[in-house]
């Protein structure tokens, strides 16, 4: 992130219910908004790789423009692998479009 911005970027693993998981991402001004969940930008990750589960996201790279949704970021996450197996996965966000891949040499250790 910039070195001028106290912003907080929050990534988090979301449940609505009993229809899967995905990530969804939160921007916050400072600690005091993200307490008072007062957040100006967010940003609904969709499921790219499973089909019933995406989440517990980790920060790998980010590139702050100062707004969520314009700036490019990279994600380690999980999902699971036709509907029984949890496996590990990367996403990125650049440009406003979201991709991911299966990380095939790290879930192959596993």
């Amino acid at each position: 992130m910039s070195d001028s911005s106290d912003d907080i970027l929050f990534a988090y693993e979301y449940s609505p219910g009993f229809n899967g998981n995905n990530i969804v991402m939160r921007q916050y001004t400072s600690l005091d908004a993200m307490i008072a969940n007062n957040f100006t930008d967010k940003l609904n990750i969709t499921r790219s790789l499973g089909a019933i589960n995406e989440g517990t996201p980790s920060f790998d790279k980010v590139d702050f423009s100062g707004k969520l949704t314009t700036s490019n970021f990279t994600l380690r996450l999980h999902f699971y692998k036709n509907s029984q197996h949890d496996q590990q996965a990367i996403g990125h966000y650049k440009d406003g479009n979201w991709s991911a891949h299966e990380e095939k040499a790290v879930n192959i250790l596993v």
